[in-house]
């Protein structure tokens, strides 16, 4: 368990269809059904890569999902983020 997952914004910039497993560490950035598929154990984990597998649509979805998962994490937006944070703070003082 990483604190943020750098591998999985690595797969993500790649546009490929992610699957984790259930871990806090997720929680509030990886959407299931939407920029990924979480699996809670390895029963649920095994019925969402056979859908992935399945479902061409799916995949589709889950690959532009990914990529506005690595856009929005992208390094250029969290540098634009902080500026902004930073400056409010010097402005307050």
């Amino acid at each position: 368990e990483e604190n943020q997952g750098m591998v999985i914004l690595e797969a993500a910039a790649m546009g490929l269809p992610i699957v984790v497993r259930d871990l806090p560490v997720y929680h509030g950035w990886l959407r299931d059904g939407q920029n990924c598929l979480i699996g809670k154990n390895d029963r649920e984990l095994k019925k969402k890569l056979g859908q992935l597998i399945k479902n061409p649509k799916l995949r589709q979805k889950l690959r532009r999902g990914a990529l506005k998962l690595a856009k929005d994490n992208d390094l250029r937006q969290t540098g634009k983020l902080l500026k902004q944070v930073y400056q409010s703070l010097l402005k307050n003082n």
